[in-house]
C-alpha cells in the first residue's frame, strides 16, 4: 500500500518457524503480468513469500517488476537491517535503479522507490540482477508466487462479475447467492516445501 509521500506500508506473510536471526537478508522479487491484472511478489532466503499484490495504476510488467523491489526495499527498512541485498530478474529496472539508465515512466513508483531506498538505507547496487529461469530457487520461488497472485486476482475478479451478472432466480430470499459465495475468500497463506518440490498451505 502506497502511503504519504510516496511510503509503502507492509503487511508481512509470516507463518509458523518464521527464522530470521544469523541469515543475512536477501530478497528475491518478480512480477507478472497478464489479462489486465499485473502483480509482485517478493520471496526470502527460507524460500517463503514475504509479501505479495496487485500494482496500482497502469498493469504492465515493468510496473510489477518495479513495485517488487520497491516493496522489498519497504520490508528492509522496517526490519532496519544492515547488508541487505536484493535479487530483481528485471534487468531494465536494476539499470535503472543502479543509474545506468535514466527514468522515462513509472515516474509515480520510481518516487516510491527514492523514499524506500532512503528508508532502507542501503546502497543502490544492494539491488542486482539475476538471471531467470535458470534454476535459481529464489527467483522461481518469485516468478511462481507473483504468477499466483495474478491468477487470485484474476478469479476474484472473474467471481465479482459472474456475481453481478446472475439472475434473479440465483438469488435466495435473503439476497445472498445460492450458487456462489458473495464474498471473495481471502488469500491463503502459503509455503514452499523443498522435500515435496511444491507449494502447501500454512
Amino acid at each position: 500500500e502506497v502511503g504519504v509521500e510516496g511510503e509503502v506500508r507492509v503487511r508481512e506473510e509470516r507463518g509458523r518457524g518464521f527464522k530470521w536471526r544469523g541469515v543475512p537478508l536477501e530478497l528475491w522479487t518478480d512480477g507478472s503480468a497478464g489479462t489486465g491484472v499485473a502483480s509482485w511478489a517478493v520471496v526470502d532466503v527460507h524460500h517463503r513469500v514475504v509479501a505479495s499484490g496487485r500494482v496500482p495504476g497502469p498493469q504492465t510488467n515493468i510496473r510489477a517488476e518495479l513495485m517488487g523491489v520497491v516493496v522489498a526495499l519497504a520490508i528492509i527498512a522496517k526490519r532496519g537491517e544492515a547488508g541487505a541485498r536484493i535479487r530483481c530478474d528485471c534487468k531494465l529496472v536494476v539499470d535503472v535503479a543502479t543509474g545506468l539508465a535514466r527514468r522515462l515512466s513509472n515516474l509515480d513508483l520510481w518516487a516510491c522507490f527514492d523514499v524506500e531506498l532512503g528508508r532502507a538505507h542501503i546502497p543502490p547496487n544492494a539491488i542486482e540482477w539475476t538471471q531467470a529461469h535458470v534454476g535459481t530457487i529464489g527467483n522461481e520461488l518469485a516468478d511462481m508466487a507473483a504468477r499466483a497472485e495474478a491468477q487470485r486476482l484474476i478469479d476474484s475478479r472473474a467471481r465479482l462479475y459472474l456475481d453481478h451478472e446472475r439472475t434473479p432466480q440465483d438469488t435466495r430470499a435473503d439476497g445472498r447467492n445460492e450458487s456462489r459465495q458473495d464474498e471473495v475468500p481471502p488469500p491463503k497463506r502459503r509455503r514452499y516445501d523443498p522435500a515435496m518440490d511444491g507449494w502447501e498451505d500454512e
